[in-house]
């Protein structure tokens, strides 16, 4: 019995050994699995933060001159995000701004932002294109590009005269843009253009484009749809239209980089939080007026 009893305690200690080293190496087998998970996260997140580091060289330079002035803010809600700024000065007369959104997030709305910042610096640097022509390039560069795809991608295109303060303007499927006068009026800026990317033919009937004149310290502010998303700590509820262009009639006065600063603060208080849930982006340009050299002979 006595023997009996001994290889049965030795049975029990061979099966728990064996239990125990089947237990180890699955265990060392989880631990590998997750460390070659974690490796391949890092990967990915090393990969993203230099797609975001790429993209942000796409987002233009604030331009200080004495003619006009122009702020850009942009903060993506993930590594890389769909919308798209542009500010350039052509042939020291032209002042090219414009805003694009396309529809979704990350990797994907990134590569075309990237295809359509490189067109647009080719119409605009190249051909001094009119901005009914920039849209029309790009929708039909959009087509090629979400062909079998659900995306569509939003527009506006400015074309500021800096020597005559001749603003021209077309816009597709993007909300109305702010333009704040001197003395405190907003007047809202839209084409009923339609949306890039979906049909060949993009342009209203009646106005495919628009003209207005700038005055000097007036102030244009370009956005995208994402500070309309953004939701009121208070009740839950988006940011009205109305609310948004009367918080910027208030702004009157200030320098773009005040303005661009005041207008994320307001939007963070809104929601009790600086970070968003979209993409937000952010341009003001300030126009100060054509300002002729002295003649000779006033030089003091």
């Amino acid at each position: 019995a006595q023997a009996a009893l001994e290889r049965e305690i030795a049975e029990t200690r061979h099966q728990a050994m064996a239990v125990k080293m089947v237990y180890e190496e699955a265990l060392d087998e989880e631990v590998a699995k997750r460390e070659d998970l974690e490796r391949r996260e890092q990967i990915a997140t090393n990969e993203l933060q230099l797609a975001a580091d790429v993209q942000r060289t796409l987002l233009p330079p604030n331009v200080h001159r004495n003619d006009v002035e122009v702020a850009v803010r942009q903060i993506p809600t993930q590594f890389v995000g769909g919308d798209y700024l542009n500010a350039a000065v052509i042939n020291n007369r032209y002042l090219y701004l414009v805003v694009g959104d396309v529809s979704g997030h990350g990797v994907a709305a990134a590569l075309v932002v990237a295809r359509v910042h490189g067109l647009i610096r080719r119409l605009t640097f190249a051909r001094r294109s009119r901005p009914a022509t920039i849209l029309d390039r790009v929708n039909r560069a959009a087509l090629q590009l979400f062909k079998h795809t659900y995306f569509f991608m939003t527009m506006g295109v400015f074309r500021l005269d800096l020597q005559t303060g001749k603003l021209r303007y077309a816009t597709a499927g993007h909300p109305a843009q702010a333009l704040l006068r001197n003395d405190g009026t907003v007047e809202l800026l839209r084409t009923r253009n339609r949306l890039l990317g979906i049909d060949a033919d993009i342009f209203d009937s009646e106005q495919p484009s628009a003209i207005v004149q700038m005055e000097p310290g007036d102030s244009l502010v370009l956005f995208t749809d994402g500070l309309f998303e953004i939701l009121s700590q208070a009740d839950g509820n988006p940011l009205d239209d109305d609310e948004f262009y009367n918080r910027i009639a208030a702004m009157k006065g200030l320098t773009p980089q005040l303005m661009a600063g005041e207008i994320l603060q307001e939007l963070a208080d809104f929601q009790g939080s600086s970070t968003f849930d979209d993409d937000v982006s952010l341009l003001v340009a300030t126009y100060r007026g054509r300002r002729e050299p002295p003649e000779l002979g006033t030089l003091r």
